[in-house]
């Protein structure tokens, strides 16, 4: 059994975690986690860490929706500076694998950036999104 994960983690308590770089993309470096399997590691490699940020607050977010909540890879903790996110870990999505539909606001759909976990296909990169559009048909109400 693993042990918990702390919500929020300094930079100094993941750094001795990373393990084998398990991919790279433009904003950031994904890595093992040193003696888990089920989780990774997202470093982001330059500053503002706004890829990080927006998962963490998207996921997050998603505390009353838990349908929609089911469609993305788990976001377990973020660094203090955002440097270091902490995300379930996916297994690639086989070639025959179909794409469920998934919300308007997510605009980054590439195949990669979707993988499988036991309960289905689920977006494993959700850091590019408009939010602009879901917000426009957001409902108002008198204060």
């Amino acid at each position: 059994m693993n042990a918990p994960i702390p919500i929020l983690m300094t930079d100094e308590q993941v750094l001795p975690l990373l393990g084998r770089i398990i991919g790279r993309g433009v904003n950031r470096t994904v890595y093992d986690w040193i003696g888990r399997d089920d989780v990774v590691i997202k470093v982001q490699n330059r500053l503002p860490c706004r890829a990080n940020y927006t998962e963490w607050l998207l996921y997050n977010q998603m505390r009353g929706a838990p349908a929609l909540k089911t469609l993305f890879a788990r976001v377990w903790a973020l660094s203090d500076t955002g440097h270091y996110l902490v995300m379930e870990r996916l297994a690639p999505l086989p070639e025959d694998a179909l794409l469920p539909p998934f919300p308007t606001f997510l605009t980054d759909r590439k195949r990669e950036n979707f993988g499988l976990s036991p309960a289905g296909v689920k977006c494993l990169d959700y850091s590019e999104i408009d939010l602009a559009s879901t917000l426009i048909r957001a409902p108002f109400t008198d204060t």
